[in-house]
């Protein structure tokens, strides 16, 4: 930021500040003699460490209340960052001016203006090392009438205007705003509600990248909103619900091709001048039914359309248009259990231009059944079953021959149950079948069954009131099945085990144990000569876990903690060693971590607050860089308020 310019702001700042208070204290003090703090200076500074990077900052914030119901406020901040093992850093810096009045159930005025800057260095192959600099100064103003007009139960008026002006990376822009909105409620009767609104903005805006200059674009954007809704309670719950929003425009900026601002770095000549016809509509409507009280019946349809076309580069032109049918029906046969049913309709059409291959057509249907069952009050039975079917067709299918079908199965149940008092037991077991089926039999190749299952039992017992020990064992198999091309075909098979205990040795202190073991190997089944189907193995992993915490909280406003862990991998590669199954190559990975570390919050002499949480981390394993091996872990901050 620079300097120059940010004492003019402070300067301007203060001078109005110091004549507005004057003014306003002395005909605050005809009015009212009771004693107040008008002045709120604070100031606080921080530091935040991580493995990647150090950061340090400052800001100083001042409040005013001056009287006659304006606050005031400054504030100024920088922070800047490090990055560990990186001939990096960022900048930021941020000065901001408001001021604002709230007169409650008439109105409001917002005013501010200020400056941010940034600057920092990409990490994209594209433009490494190429620094990245925002620098903006910008001014704005809102006004809200909140007083009823027309009759209405409640309306809001809102006026908006802005200005900006700085360098954007690339470019330099300057551009002024404007925006009006009205949106009125009324009410009929206890029950039924109609809302609408209106809104219009417009912006002017001009760019220079280089010597050449873009000025003189305009852009609008126009939008209206209704809402209708009858019935008490929440929206949700509610009869009728009726939704319509609809907004369109045109965006006028200077912009590289395809978004590739390196272009622009490189050769200002190659920036576009680009047009962009915007439109966007929302049909919702809803309905919340329950004619007896053992049926819940429900409805939503949903329209989206999403219009974008570009004038210069239309390969950035996009068409998004989607309707959503969904319907239930919930029957509940007792006062502790219900079954739901479940039917959706989705049809939906993306559009990304008359030359992409990508265009589609999609449709789904989908219907679903859950179960829901409470036996006593220890015992809750969940059942879920769902079917679908998706298609998509490409409108070029010559060029993109990938029409398909996509078929779906699944089903979920899950028990919980407390069979003691201080014990409690969760089973869980879900099966998935998903089927892509290609129409063109160039692809048929690609057709494919996935199948997933899994089960998750598990236990929690807290045999006294300072322990709590908990088990959960987990399989999960997932299989692909290609259709023609069966050596294609893999499964992955994972087991978990994850055993926990947590102690509360005494009140301040609390040890935390956890074990984890995992196996997984994957391998596809083949059928030699025809004959039958037989499992390949091709690997095996094998980890074991181990997490260990120490807190111990004398007071409530310090902590100290230890944390370790420690990982044992073990992957082995199987292959055929003279016609036998035999392991061909083993890799071992050791890792683990310390961490011990304090968190403190103490309030300090002058209305000053210290929050400080430091830890020291250290670290060991492969593909670890240098600066991630050992550092420290800071987020403390100290704070003054006068």
């Amino acid at each position: 930021m620079p300097k120059r310019r940010t004492i003019g702001f402070i300067a301007v700042v203060l001078v109005g500040v110091g004549l507005w208070s004057n003014t306003a204290r002395a005909e605050g003090e005809k009015a009212d003699t009771t004693k107040i703090d008008r002045f709120k200076p604070t100031w606080k500074s921080f530091m935040v460490g991580k493995d990647t990077y150090v950061g340090l900052g400052s800001s100083m914030s001042i409040s005013i209340k001056p009287g006659g119901g304006w606050q005031l406020s400054h504030s100024v901040s920088v922070e800047t960052r490090d990055y560990r093992g990186r001939d990096m850093k960022e900048i930021t810096e941020r000065l901001t001016n408001a001021a604002s009045k709230v007169v409650p159930g008439l109105y409001s005025v917002n005013l501010g203006f200020g400056e941010n800057y940034m600057k920092k260095k990409t990490l994209g192959l594209a433009r490494f090392g190429k620094d990245i600099v925002v620098n903006n100064e910008f001014a704005n103003a809102n006004f809200t009438l909140e007083k009823p007009l027309l009759g209405a139960a409640s309306s809001e008026i809102v006026v908006k205007a802005d200005g900006r002006r700085g360098l954007n990376d690339y470019k330099y822009d300057s551009a002024i705003s404007g925006s009006v909105s009205g949106s009125f409620r009324y009410g009929f009767g206890d029950n039924f509600n109609i809302r609408g609104g209106v809104g219009t903005s417009r912006r002017r805006e001009s760019s220079e990248i280089g010597s050449r200059q873009f000025g003189g674009m305009p852009s609008k954007a126009d939008t209206v909103r209704l809402f209708v809704d009858y019935g008490e309670g929440e929206k949700a719950k509610k009869p009728l619900t009726v939704e319509y929003t609809r907004s369109f425009g045109i965006d006028r900026k200077v912009s590289p091709p395809r978004g590739n601002a390196l272009e622009i770095l490189d050769n200002p000549d190659k920036a576009l001048q680009e047009e962009q016809r915007k439109i966007t509509e929302l049909i919702m409507m809803g309905s919340y039914l329950r004619p007896v009280p053992w049926l819940q019946l429900e409805f939503q349809f949903k329209h989206e359309l999403s219009d974008q076309k570009n004038k210069v580069d239309t390969r950035l032109s996009t068409k998004r248009v989607s309707t959503d049918i969904k319907g239930s029906a919930t029957y509940y046969y007792a006062s502790s259990g219900r079954l739901r049913f479940d039917v959706t309709n989705y049809e939906g059409e993306f559009d990304y231009g008359p030359q992409s291959p990508s265009s589609f057509e999609e449709n789904k249907k989908s219907f679903g059944v859950t179960v829901r069952q409470e036996v006593w009050d220890s015992i809750k039975v969940y059942l879920r079953g769902t079917t679908s079917l998706k298609q998509q067709f490409f409108k070029q299918r010559r060029t993109n021959p990938r029409d398909a079908d996509f078929l779906y199965y699944g089903g979920i149940f899950r028990l919980e149950a407390v069979p003691f008092k201080k014990v409690s037991t969760m089973v869980s077991a879900n099966a998935d079948r998903y089927e892509r089926i290609n129409i063109d039999r160039s692809l048929s190749g690609e057709n494919r069954v996935d199948y997933t299952y899994e089960v998750k039992p598990g236990f929690t017992i807290r045999p006294l009131n300072w322990v709590s020990i908990s088990q959960e064992y987990r399989i999960k198999i997932e299989f692909t099945d290609f259709v023609h091309t069966e050596e294609r075909n893999f499964l992955n098979r994972t087991t978990t085990l994850d055993t926990k205990a947590n102690l509360t040795i005494r009140k301040p202190l609390t040890f935390g144990f956890n074990y984890r073991y995992l196996m997984k190997d994957t391998g596809s089944y083949l059928s030699p000569d025809g004959g039958e189907r037989w499992y390949n193995r091709q690997s095996e992993d094998f980890e074991n876990g181990l997490f260990l915490s120490l807190i111990y909280q004398p007071e409530q406003e310090f902590t100290i903690k230890a944390e370790a862990d420690f990982r044992n991998q073990k992957n082995n590669r199987l292959g055929t060693v003279d016609g036998q199954k035999a392991v061909t190559g083993t890799t071992l990975y050791e890792s683990g971590s310390l961490r011990v570390g304090v968190a403190r919050k103490k309030e300090i002499s002058w209305n000053g607050l210290l929050d400080l949480d430091i830890a020291y981390v250290k670290r060991f394993g492969p593909f670890l860089s240098k600066e991630r091996k050992e550092y420290w872990e800071v987020d403390t901050s100290l704070t003054f308020k006068f």
